[in-house]
């Protein structure tokens, strides 16, 4: 795959109430960029989702076509919240874009992990308790769009420095995307269970 191009490309933001773009500099080939473009907002929906639910995310990367968020102990959340989590990137595609990758290179998939963590719920609530976490991730990623965005930009500027399509945002640089420090501690604090 060969990137060779820069310009500026605009990212349309679905907000029903008030229709607005945003530009953004990116490195383009010409069939990709567009699924570069869903795929930041897929990944950045994930880590939204997992910091609005007081999970530690430790980097967002993307590699070619295919992106990764690293969210510490993910596996010992409630299923609710992993399913939540996991459908939190299909849910910013389709919501703040208006469409879903045509395809992923690897068996990386969402929809995997998914099945996985259906396995851990008795068999007679799986259909609820995965359309629960639809609607949530849903409207997590409504309300936190903004968010969103700015950690997709942030990982498209990456790829348009490096002149690849591969970024990783993590430290200070996924904090201050994510809101900030304070607004990331704020969440996290918010999440944990008091004691009684």
């Amino acid at each position: 795959m060969s990137w060779q191009k820069f310009r500026s490309e605009t990212l349309e933001i679905r907000d029903h109430q008030s229709p607005c773009t945003q530009t953004v500099n990116a490195v383009i080939d010409t069939p990709d960029l567009s699924n570069l473009r869903v795929l930041a907002v897929h990944e950045a929906g994930h880590a939204s989702c997992a910091t609005n639910l007081g999970l530690v995310v430790e980097a967002i990367e993307i590699d070619g076509l295919d992106g990764y968020s690293y969210v510490a102990d993910l596996d010992r959340a409630r299923p609710s919240i992993q399913l939540a989590i996991l459908s939190a990137g299909a849910a910013a595609e389709r919501g703040l874009t208006g469409r879903k990758m045509e395809s992923r290179p690897h068996e990386n998939s969402d929809a995997q992990r998914i099945a996985d963590v259906l396995r851990l719920v008795d068999r007679r609530e799986r259909a609820a308790v995965m359309a629960q976490a639809e609607q949530m991730a849903k409207r997590l990623v409504w309300v936190h769009r903004g968010t969103i965005f700015k950690v997709a930009t942030a990982l498209l500027q990456q790829c348009s420095s490096a002149g690849q399509p591969q970024a990783r945002l993590d430290g200070d640089a996924l904090s201050d995307a994510l809101g900030g420090p304070a607004v990331v501690a704020i969440l996290r604090a918010a999440a944990r269970p008091r004691d009684a």
